[in-house]
């Protein structure tokens, strides 16, 4: 049974993403999936990713989630894994069993259950029968195993049992925890193995905090105001126990990931430079001078409110020092209050500056232009494009991850990066089947075309509004949801049906083009027609729109492309 305050979550999450039709326990699968990555993860997760990895539809016997994650990316394809071992020099890897129950208790039976799934699906040979979608993600967690060496370590392993219950620990569910952490650890794949019994309490915990803006209190006595720069409020430097930066980092013993994703690079693993920091720390004879030895971390914060030696910072970003933040974390048995830490806190909303120090205090290892895409002058530019148009037409676009958490703004009106890229990938240059890959993976598909200077902004707010239009009517339940594992292919079909050809994105032309295209679809009757259009089109094509391969698919695509150019 469910009680009240989790089924006002429920319908709260519900609403957020598209799960209208859909039964109760798969909806509280999705749910408890969601709650449990979501802060976790560097970019949003929606609801394709959310079907992909509920591997408990259809079939699958104890095990109702399974998800790796690569330096903080959900990773779903062997192709997308490639690219980012490809890309990362020795990541780490996480993999995660969830099991989601909406029983009011911990049943020995049912554990026992999940841990023996657990267990097949890390056997070198399966005996279980699993659902397809199940067997592609064994084969990738294969896959994933045969490049441990590619990794900072083996992949880490988290196992998590929810039901609605209140967890109290019991001899039986604790000897059930213990048998399945052995013979989990007994495969010899994972470098640690951790199981958590997940409770109603953790469940709404959790999913209140997503979306609040982080804050931190801490003492900051030992400083120095820097003199008044141009753009700044306030600035400090000086340093602070390195206790208080793995406070600021963390978060129920985990790395909060969201406030690294603007800083320049993905941790590196233990390289050379990782590697002299972890041996600083652990040496009792250099530890204490580490304030002198490291280069330190540096904050920028929106907001900063003093209280006499302590300092409380607001929605706040480290934009230097990832490496040294992921190796204090990583070394946490060797740190104590007399080891300190400089640091630099910057009280800025300047783009330009912000930029300027990424710059100049990522010195270490090179910073490409791609990383400082957030706060390029086009980026900026374009999330203040977005914003000039009225309803129904406004959108907010999201050059930086997860900016508007703790704000009021529909989260059914934001458009991130990874969701532009996909639009216009799609809308454009007519590869839809390329919306399932990771943001790395677009952006080194699409990167070169995207995003420069000389481009107008029309065209990006075009593709974008048709998408969330076409969202919208999904949503409504205004077209067959069986379709909606191809709405990337229906976006790039209803351009085609409007025209086959564009002009370029740096031509004058454009922005008549793009005024022209919306001017058509908003009038409703438009829309329907080239809707139904496209969907007659698709249905000639005898697909099988339950697959989830058929959104990857490039035989669609040049199927699709032989019904508009003869």
């Amino acid at each position: 049974m469910i009680d009240r305050i989790t089924q006002s979550l429920l319908k709260d999450f519900q609403t957020k993403l598209d799960f209208e039709d859909i039964k109760e326990n798969d909806l509280f699968e999705h749910f408890v999936n969601y709650t449990i990555l979501e802060k976790k993860l560097e970019d949003r997760i929606d609801e394709d990713a959310l079907n992909l990895i509920n591997i408990g539809v259809n079939g699958t016997f104890g095990l109702d989630g399974f998800a790796i994650l690569v330096n903080k990316h959900l990773i779903t394809s062997i192709e997308d894994l490639n690219e980012i071992l490809g890309n990362n020099s020795k990541p780490s890897a996480e993999v995660f069993f969830i099991q989601a129950k909406t029983s009011n208790n911990f049943e020995v039976k049912e554990i026992s259950s999940f841990g023996n799934s657990i267990e097949d699906f890390v056997s070198i040979s399966q005996k279980y029968s699993w659902n397809e979608n199940a067997k592609n993600f064994i084969e990738l967690f294969k896959h994933l195993t045969s490049r441990a060496n590619d990794l900072e370590t083996n992949p880490s392993c988290q196992i998590i049992y929810c039901t609605l219950g209140e967890y109290q620990k019991d001899i039986n569910t604790e000897a059930e925890k213990k048998r399945i952490l052995k013979n989990i650890t007994d495969q010899r794949v994972f470098d640690k193995v951790d199981f958590l019994y997940y409770d109603y309490n953790n469940l709404q915990s959790d999913y209140k905090k997503i979306g609040q803006k982080i804050s931190r209190t801490f003492s900051f006595s030992q400083k120095t105001l820097i003199p008044d720069i141009e753009n700044v409020k306030e600035a400090y430097i000086g340093v602070v126990p390195a206790t208080t930066i793995i406070n600021l980092i963390e978060e129920d013993s985990e790395l909060i990931s969201s406030i690294f994703y603007d800083n320049v690079r993905d941790f590196q693993g233990f390289n050379k430079i990782n590697q002299e920091i972890k041996n600083t720390i652990a040496d009792e004879k250099l530890k204490y001078a580490f304030s002198v030895l490291n280069n330190g971390i540096t904050i920028i914060a929106e907001k900063l409110v003093p209280s006499r030696d302590n300092v409380t910072i607001t929605n706040y970003q480290i934009i230097n020092g990832l490496q040294t933040s992921r190796v204090l974390l990583n070394s946490k048995e060797f740190i104590n209050d007399k080891i300190f830490v400089t640091l630099k806190l910057i009280v800025t909303e300047d783009e330009n500056l912000i930029s300027k120090i990424i710059r100049s205090t990522n010195r270490q290892t090179e910073v490409k232009e791609e990383d400082l895409l957030a706060y390029s002058d086009f980026q900026k530019k374009l999330e203040d494009f977005f914003k000039t148009f009225n309803d129904p037409d406004k959108l907010f676009y999201e050059r930086r991850s997860k900016q508007y958490n703790g704000t009021s703004i529909d989260v059914k009106s934001i458009v991130d990066k990874s969701t532009l890229i996909k639009t216009m990938g799609s809308f454009y240059f007519l590869k839809p089947q390329l919306a399932t890959r990771y943001f790395g993976a677009l952006f080194n598909e699409f990167g070169k075309q995207l995003f420069l200077d000389s481009h107008k902004l029309y065209p990006y707010y075009t593709a974008a509004l048709i998408y969330n239009r076409l969202e919208n009517r999904f949503k409504a339940n205004l077209i067959d949801r069986k379709y909606k594992k191809i709405r990337y292919f229906i976006l790039m079909m209803l351009r085609l049906e409007y025209n086959l050809e564009f002009p370029k994105f740096e031509s004058n032309k454009i922005d008549k083009y793009c005024t022209d295209l919306i001017t058509h679809f908003n009038i409703k009757a438009n829309f329907d027609d080239k809707l139904n259009k496209v969907l007659k089109k698709i249905d000639t094509l005898d697909l099988d729109l339950t697959s989830n391969e058929l959104s990857k698919s490039n035989k669609l695509v040049e199927n699709i492309k032989k019904l508009y150019f003869k």
